[in-house]
This record gives C-alpha cells, sequence and structure tokens, in this order.
C-alpha cells in the first residue's frame, strides 16, 4: 500500500525524524516521506532511533534539531 499520494493533501509542517540506522524506517524511506509533504522536513538522526534517545542527556544535539525547526 503506497500512502505517499496521499501525503500532499496535509498543509501542516510535518518534521519527520529517523535514523540513520533504523531497522523500522529507513533514513531513504523518511526522506522520501519529508519530500511528499508540502511542507515536510525530514531530520537525520545519527544510529537508530528510540524515543528515549531524546531525552538522554548526551542525545542533546538531536534535540537542537528538533528545537531549531519548532522554532521557525
Amino acid at each position: 500500500m503506497n500512502l505517499l499520494p496521499g501525503l500532499a493533501n496535509l498543509q501542516c509542517p510535518v518534521l519527520v525524524l529517523a535514523g540513520d540506522q533504523d531497522p523500522v524506517c529507513p533514513l531513504e524511506d523518511a526522506q522520501d516521506i519529508a519530500a511528499a509533504l508540502p511542507r515536510g522536513v525530514a531530520l537525520r538522526l545519527r544510529g537508530g532511533y528510540r524515543p528515549g534517545d531524546l531525552v538522554r542527556p548526551m542525545k542533546r544535539r538531536r534535540c537542537c534539531g528538533i528545537s531549531l525547526w519548532v522554532s521557525r
């Protein structure tokens, strides 16, 4: 099932997070998703991605990218 064409209908900004070693949603897929969105942006996270990574102190750089996107 290809859902990419339907993403063109979304008008809100969307940040697509993807780890460059993510086994569930590879970086290339995340970039395709972001490209299909009128206001989509893909943010590459080094290594795999787990939600807990965003709250660990050594992962603050990841949060910086998210904060920059939110503040624009």
